[in-house]
């Protein structure tokens, strides 16, 4: 505890993107992994937050292996958490020990399991953190990972949904739906589906959050070109696709300046689009 009261949470940070190359013995290539780490001024704390989605039979081999590369690269007081998505309730290496003729060498550290925060899904719905949706979503999706994609939908839709109810910002919310995006992906259909809730949505709540929306246009007319083979067609549908979100943003009264941040449209065809409306 004293530790903690000693920690200044204000205090700056910044964080630290590097590619670290992880030699496999058993093959002739390198794996490239970029590393995610955060810096704390003052006394300088490198924090190395690991997200693991599968079981891997040398995972605390490769901290400990991230662990000195870091210090090596660095040599700063480094503090290893992991957090481990995967739902093997008995999976949870968090010890790397290597000892013999009197030498011992340790490194620990601690993990969170997500499953773990099971039965506990109220309080997740009912917290401000975004963390705690974050936390959700990965429980949702661990959930309905092999059931239907119209159940996938439900809950997909239901997560979107609860962004605009917990008063984040628009970064926040920007955020989290990439995110549950990310995580949850449905067949073309069912994403078209998304995107129509996703525009009533905003349109109730005269919010334009959500950066995807335009994105998942996109992947409409992708999509279907794809399938068809047709240039042509793949791009008809993306232009057709941003169009229908831009008008129906500036029918709502949304701003020219907005409608091209989240179309990515230029001011010349936002006031195009505008001028066929109002004619």
């Amino acid at each position: 505890m004293a530790d903690v009261l000693l920690i200044n949470w204000f205090a700056a940070f910044k964080y630290l993107s590097w590619f670290l190359i992880f030699y496999n013995r058993r093959k002739k290539d390198s794996k490239p992994l970029q590393l995610e780490i955060v810096t704390i001024q003052l006394i300088v704390t490198i924090i190395h937050i690991e997200v693991q989605s599968y079981k891997e039979e040398d995972f605390a081999k490769r901290m400990f292996i991230y662990y000195y590369r870091i210090f090596d690269k660095y040599n700063h007081h480094i503090i290893s958490l992991v957090i481990l998505t995967d739902a093997d309730a008995a999976y949870r290496p968090d010890t790397f020990l290597q000892a013999g003729w009197g030498f011992e060498h340790k490194l620990s550290f601690p993990l969170i399991k997500i499953i773990d925060f099971k039965g506990k899904e109220k309080d997740l719905e009912q917290s401000s953190n975004p963390m705690a949706t974050v936390v959700l979503a990965q429980l949702k999706e661990l959930e309905s990972a092999h059931k239907t994609p119209e159940i996938q939908f439900d809950v997909k839709l239901t997560l979107i949904r609860m962004l605009y109810r917990k008063g984040f910002n628009k970064n926040q919310v920007r955020q989290l739906f990439n995110f549950i995006d990310w995580l949850i992906s449905l067949p073309l259909e069912l994403e078209e589906k998304i995107t129509d809730e996703i525009i009533r949505i905003e349109e109730v709540e005269k919010m334009t959050y959500v950066t995807n929306a335009e994105r998942i246009g996109e992947k409409r007319g992708e999509k279907r070109g794809e399938k068809r083979g047709e240039k042509r067609g793949e791009k008809r549908g993306e232009k057709r696709g941003i169009k229908k979100i831009a008008i129906k943003m500036l029918k709502r009264g949304d701003s020219v300046d907005d409608v091209m941040e989240i179309t990515e449209l230029t001011r010349e065809e936002v006031l195009a689009i505008k001028k066929e409306i109002n004619s």
